[in-house]
C-alpha cells in the first residue's frame, strides 16, 4: 500500500457537504481570492500540500497523516448525523465539532506562514544578538561545542549572515506540528467555554459559503475596533460553516435557544466573515458573484 502525499488540512469529508448531493467526486466551484478567478474542482483535488503532515522519523513519516485520517472518520461520522437531522449537536457530536474546528484552525498553512514568521524573526534576533561583537560570537560557538580551530572566522561569518540573499531559513516540519498538537488541546478547551448556537438553512433561504479557513472571528459589535482579535477574548464570535445549510455560531453571551432559523442576513454575515477570513479560495455549490460589496 502506497504512502498517502496529498495531505488534506481541509478533510474531504467536510468540503463534500457544500457539494449539491454530498459526493467526494461532486463538483465544487471555488473562487481564488489572489488570483480573481473561478475554477470548477471536487473535494478530493483541493484544500491539500504534499507531504504536509510528513515527518522525519524512519518508518513512520506517514504516521501523522494516517492517525489524522482515522480521527477524521470518526469526525465524520458526527457531522453526517448533524447534516441529516438538523438538530443541536449532543455532547460527543459537539466535542467533534469543536476539535475539527481546532484542527482546521491550526493545522492549516495560513496558521503555518504565520509561525513560519514568529520563528525565522525569532532566529534573526538571536543571530544579531550572537554576532553583535566577536566574544559573544566565540562564546556561543564553544558552548555549542564547536572547537576554537573549526570556528570560522568572525568577519566572514557576520557577512555571510547580513547577506540574506544567500541563505533561508526553514522551521523543522516536527516544530510545526508538535507546537499545533499541543495548541489543539488547548484551543478546544477555549472553544468549550464558549456558548454555541446552530443556524438552520434551506434551499429557500440561502447556502453557506466555505473556504481554505473556514473559522472567523469576529467582534459582536462592528463599532468595536478590536485588535488581535483571539479566541479567547469576550465579545466576539467564531462562526463556522457546517454544511451548506448548517452553521456553528460560538459566543461567550448565553442565550436561551440553541437552534436558530437562517435568514437571508444572517447567511450573508457568515459568507462575508468566510470569506473575509479565506487564506486564498472561497468553495460553493455554484457560482457566485464575490464581488467583495456583495458578499
Amino acid at each position: 500500500m502506497s504512502n498517502p502525499i496529498k495531505h488534506h488540512y481541509i478533510s474531504k469529508f467536510y468540503l463534500k457537504n457544500f457539494t449539491k448531493s454530498g459526493g467526494s467526486k461532486q463538483t465544487l466551484f471555488a473562487y481564488d481570492k489572489v488570483k480573481n478567478n473561478y475554477f470548477k474542482s471536487n473535494p478530493k483535488d483541493i484544500c491539500y500540500i504534499k507531504n504536509f503532515n510528513k515527518i522525519s522519523f524512519p518508518e513512520k513519516e506517514y504516521i501523522v497523516e494516517t492517525e489524522q485520517a482515522k480521527i477524521e472518520s470518526v469526525l465524520a461520522i458526527s457531522f453526517k448525523e448533524i447534516i441529516e437531522t438538523k438538530q443541536y449537536p449532543n455532547d460527543e457530536q459537539l466535542t467533534h465539532i469543536l476539535n475539527f474546528i481546532a484542527l482546521v484552525s491550526l493545522r492549516n498553512p495560513k496558521t503555518r506562514a504565520i509561525f513560519d514568521k514568529l520563528y525565522t524573526d525569532i532566529a534573526d534576533k538571536l543571530m544579531s544578538m550572537t554576532m553583535s561583537s566577536e566574544k559573544i560570537y566565540k562564546d556561543q560557538c564553544l558552548q555549542a561545542g564547536i572547537k576554537e580551530e573549526d570556528i570560522i572566522p568572525y568577519e566572514k561569518q557576520k557577512k555571510f549572515i547580513e547577506d540574506k540573499s544567500r541563505y533561508t531559513l526553514e522551521i523543522n516540519q516536527e516544530v510545526h506540528i508538535k507546537s499545533e498538537l499541543k495548541a489543539i488541546e488547548d484551543l478546544v478547551d477555549i472553544l468549550y467555554q464558549r456558548n454555541w448556537y446552530l443556524i438552520v438553512s434551506d434551499e429557500t433561504i440561502g447556502e453557506f459559503i466555505t473556504s481554505d479557513y473556514p473559522v472567523s472571528i469576529a467582534p459582536l459589535n462592528k463599532s468595536d475596533n478590536l485588535q488581535n482579535i483571539g479566541f479567547g477574548m469576550k465579545n466576539t464570535e467564531v462562526c463556522f460553516p457546517i454544511s451548506k445549510y448548517l452553521a456553528f455560531i460560538g459566543v461567550f453571551e448565553d442565550k436561551e435557544q440553541k437552534k436558530f432559523i437562517a435568514t437571508e442576513g444572517i447567511i450573508n454575515k457568515i459568507n462575508r466573515a468566510t470569506y473575509d477570513f479565506a487564506n486564498k479560495q472561497v468553495f460553493s455549490t455554484k457560482k457566485l458573484d464575490f464581488n467583495i460589496k456583495n458578499v
